[in-house]
């Protein structure tokens, strides 16, 4: 295994899973690096299956490391989309957060340490297109003389971002406002998804035509949904 390049390994490994549900776990494409516009779901779905993906990718001990943290982080996301938390289940979700916390660390500081790692073809591909473009005020950040023969820059395993600076807060929020699935925005999709439905088995009125906005009977129909929004959002707030 460790004779191919560990890319082609880990996209190999994740076009051999298969779907799983209607929406629970979508198929994979032919380069999960390459995704355009990742939408929640997306790295909720890499998340869940790159366990199996990454094993034995790496030499010992990098990879027991590798999978330590990928267990942890999985274990962090579930535990953060519970729908129902308790003073224990928090306790343990802080308690969760100071491992991931020390795992990212010792990842980061130990085992990145001992591999070179570049950018995607993609962002290559993104930044060649934007060299031609450059200015004299705004020159390239790296000049092409220290970039390695391929031209790709090094690209290193960063920590030191927002998401990974607000992990600690998850908890303490929801203490303080409730579960994350009452932030979430699939309320309004499935809201609209709902609206949609309403109107073309109802009124058979399609739904993005301009007859769903001016035609009375879609006006009529877009007034009924939103009055059973503000009703059901109000049920809501009345039994939280």
């Amino acid at each position: 295994m460790h004779g191919k390049p560990w890319g082609t390994e880990v996209l190999h490994s994740f076009r051999q899973v298969s779907a799983f549900g209607r929406s629970t776990i979508r198929k994979f494409p032919y380069n999960v690096a390459d995704l355009p516009g990742l939408a929640a779901r997306d790295y909720e779905d890499i998340l869940q299956c790159c366990i199996p993906c990454f094993e034995g990718l790496l030499p010992d001990p990098h990879n027991n490391t590798l999978l330590d943290l990928l267990y942890i982080l999985n274990y962090w996301h579930s535990m953060a989309k519970l729908r129902m938390h308790t003073d224990t289940s928090l306790r343990v979700f802080r308690q969760l957060t100071t491992n991931l916390g020390a795992a990212l660390r010792y990842f980061a500081d130990e085992t990145c340490q001992h591999f070179q790692t570049f950018e995607t073809d993609k962002e290559y591909q993104a930044r060649s297109r934007a060299i031609p473009l450059a200015t004299p005020e705004h020159p390239p950040c790296i000049p092409d003389a220290v970039l390695p023969a391929s031209g790709k820059r090094p690209k290193k395993f960063n920590i030191s971002t927002p998401k990974a600076h607000f992990f600690p807060d998850y908890a303490d929020q929801i203490g303080r406002f409730g579960t994350t699935d009452s932030l979430s925005t699939k309320v309004v999709r499935f809201s609209s998804k709902f609206r949609d439905l309403y109107l073309t088995l109802v009124f058979r009125v399609k739904v993005d035509t301009p007859a769903s906005k001016t035609t009375t009977i879609g006006q009529i129909s877009t007034t009924q949904h939103r009055k059973l929004s503000i009703l059901m959002f109000g049920m809501l707030f009345t039994f939280a």
